[in-house]
């Protein structure tokens, strides 16, 4: 996809389509051993929403609350199957925060890779103000 002559910055996303948006970023889909894609914002947010209500499942079955390997593929395998609209971010929060409040789990501080994770998306004109101060 072009804007304006230049490349779109998310063509290199591993799931590049139509709901791409935002930077190329590296996620790391499993530890041990190590495997890294390369995902735009959009879709890096939308595994770590998958990840979230996961651990929030778990945290349900009385079972530990973090995500092993096995897991963390799993959600990106899953998020490949399917397109997202906009909306998916907001709706999956809101789903997230209800489950966690039944669960009786206060709501935490962001640490500073939530907040980078839950940063807005970059619009296709500010991606041209930026090309044009390159050029």
């Amino acid at each position: 996809m072009e804007i304006h002559g230049i490349t779109a910055p998310f063509q290199g996303c591993s799931h590049y389509g139509s709901d791409c948006s935002g930077r190329l970023e590296r996620e790391h889909i499993s530890y041990e051993p190590p495997e890294i894609v390369r995902l735009c914002t959009f879709h890096n947010q939308v595994v770590s929403r998958i990840r979230r209500i996961l651990a929030l499942r778990l945290k349900e079955q009385h079972l530990r609350g973090s995500l092993q390997n096995s897991n963390r593929a799993l959600c990106y395998k899953l998020m490949l199957q399917y397109r997202f609209s906009r909306e998916f971010l907001e709706k999956m929060n809101e789903i997230c925060d209800q489950f966690a409040s039944r669960l009786g789990l206060r709501p935490s501080r962001p640490d500073w890779y939530e907040r980078l994770k839950n940063r807005p998306l970059q619009s296709p004109e500010q991606y041209e103000c930026a090309a044009s101060r390159l050029s």
